[in-house]
């Protein structure tokens, strides 16, 4: 049974420049849970790296909606409590306004719209520029993983960040007399609140490249376990990793301030109704989308611990999906890190496309050319050696 990163590593290969055989997809689909309980609590809770992977954005919003009302459940008193919401966890809701950016006579949307638009939305109802999703109620809880959406201007900054950047949640910097600043009821508990308005700025640590960080937490968690070091000597070994640890996070963390767009909100006519009309509105929002769950799309280029996929395409031939299943099986490190509420298609073609497969071909031609070449190379390099000898 394949349990290392190395043999799964050589089935993904085989993937990649072929089909799944029947074995292979018994052995990926021997890692079906079921999705309809409460989904892995003790995994999500982890310190591993970990994500949902989804064919479609709205499945990615309705996963993203559940995690967090779980975290709110598990984290937060209850509406009958006389305590206040914990100061880990904030909903920041965009402000909407009628008009044109910078065009004075800017006024508020109708307060029934804009609650309709906050409580029943999500980033995939709201597209502004090339396509960029804007989320109507930013729901964010400390260390909650988040993907920038923005021009890659700042790309020579320092900690460098661009479109596609991963980050985690830090803070958020409420103004002073901020008016709208309140805990409303989410799902029967209390949850503070804020408009984008009030905000102004959010502070994030960029979670790309973090294998220093994951050193120091490694070396904490050794000294900690090790019972041979004497208790006054042990402290301050901690203490003096956690404050180096403070300072390389503080190096990787930068403030993302609220932007003005014009959007296009697909929204329903009424709550109970299917029909859709397009509004368009100025939102000011954060340029930031939730990532603990991710289309494949947003998954290429990453590896993870854990990979819980949602359910796989339906819409076979899109272009969109091609070679979809390979992305995602492919981000994960190990199939004990796999977990699909959907078994893989025992009879569906899951082979590369005609592209790839032709890409494949050019590839191995070359790579062949060049080890000749090296290898031709080195053989006149040693006879001229034993020659000038």
């Amino acid at each position: 049974m394949l349990t290392d990163s190395k043999r799964y590593g050589g089935l993904m290969k085989r993937f990649w420049k072929n089909d799944l055989t029947t074995d292979e997809r018994n052995t990926l689909n021997s890692q079906e849970v079921d999705g309809e309980k409460v989904v892995l609590p003790d995994v999500l809770s982890s310190t591993k790296d970990w994500s949902y992977a989804c064919p479609y954005n709205k499945e990615r919003n309705a996963i993203s909606s559940g995690i967090f009302k779980r975290h709110v459940e598990m984290t937060h008193p209850k509406i009958s409590d006389e305590e206040l919401p914990p100061d880990h966890t904030i909903i920041i809701e965009g402000h909407f306004e009628l008009g044109s950016p910078g065009k004075r006579g800017s006024r508020k949307i109708r307060k029934v719209i804009r609650h309709r638009i906050v409580t029943s939305c999500g980033d995939n109802d709201i597209e502004y520029g090339s396509r960029k999703k804007a989320d109507p109620a930013l729901c964010l809880y400390r260390s909650i993983d988040l993907i920038c959406v923005t021009s890659n201007k700042d790309m020579e900054e320092n900690p460098p960040r661009g479109n596609g950047t991963v980050v985690t949640f830090v803070s958020a910097k409420i103004r002073r007399n901020a008016t709208t600043y309140r805990w409303k009821e989410y799902n029967g508990r209390k949850v503070w609140t804020v408009n984008a308005k009030d905000v102004e700025w959010i502070t994030v640590e960029l979670k790309d490249n973090a294998n220093e960080i994951n050193k120091i937490l490694a070396d904490i968690e050794e000294v900690k376990a090790n019972n041979n070091i004497d208790p006054h000597a042990k402290r301050i070994n901690i203490e003096k990793l956690e404050n180096n640890l403070l300072q390389l996070r503080k190096k990787r963390q930068f403030k993302i301030k609220p932007e003005k767009h014009t959007v296009t909100i697909n929204l329903k006519v009424s709550r109970g109704s299917h029909i859709r009309n397009k509004y368009t509105y100025q939102m000011l929002l954060f340029p930031v989308n939730i990532c603990t769950a991710s289309t494949g799309h947003k998954l290429q280029g990453r590896s993870k611990d854990l990979i819980i996929v949602s359910s796989w395409p339906k819409l076979q031939g899109n272009a969109a999906f091609v070679n979809w299943e390979y992305v995602v099986l492919s981000r994960v490190r190990t199939l004990k890190g796999l977990y699909l509420f959907q078994k893989l298609d025992l009879n569906r073609s899951y082979a590369p496309s005609e592209e790839l497969q032709l890409f494949i071909k050019r590839a191995e031609k070359k790579e062949s050319i060049l080890i000749k070449k090296r290898k031709k190379a080195i053989e006149q390099l040693l006879n001229q050696s034993e020659i000038n000898t």
